[in-house]
């Protein structure tokens, strides 16, 4: 297998590289290559805006015992819908959204994103009513 030296490496983006790998809990190495192979690849990019970040999130830290609940329509059988959620996102605007998993159609694969763009709260295990944290579980 090949291999490759970066000499005069930037002190500020071998911080940031750093710290990417421990959040990922990969060697920097390991982030290094995988970031060089995700910017090879062929990938279309024609539908991303111009103005939109390259990375959607600043950071990305996990959530324990933290979910997004929000009432139902009247007609449904339950009255709220609960998600658990993954991790907490801080935005390139300064907000903290919750995230959550999902499984991507086209791949099958879990992927993160915010909850349905409805009204309502994000609550700890606690603030949930028992039937709430039953409702979380049957995903």
């Amino acid at each position: 297998m090949a291999k490759i030296q970066v000499r005069n490496f930037p002190d500020d983006l071998y911080s940031r590289l750093e710290e990417i790998a421990a959040m990922s809990e990969r060697s920097i190495e390991g982030q290094a290559r995988l970031i060089l192979k995700e910017a090879l690849e062929d990938k279309p990019t024609a539908n991303k805006p111009d103005n939109e970040p390259q990375e959607r999130y600043k950071q990305i830290m996990p959530s324990t015992d933290w979910y997004f609940r929000h009432d139902n329509v009247e007609g449904c059988s339950t009255k709220s819908t609960v998600y658990q959620l993954a991790a907490w996102a801080l935005t390139h605007e300064g907000d903290i959204v919750g995230l959550v998993t999902v499984r991507d159609i086209e791949t099958g694969r879990p992927k993160l994103v915010t909850p349905p763009p409805v009204a309502g709260d994000y609550l700890h295990r606690e603030q949930l009513e028992a039937d709430e944290v039953l409702a979380s579980k049957r995903r």
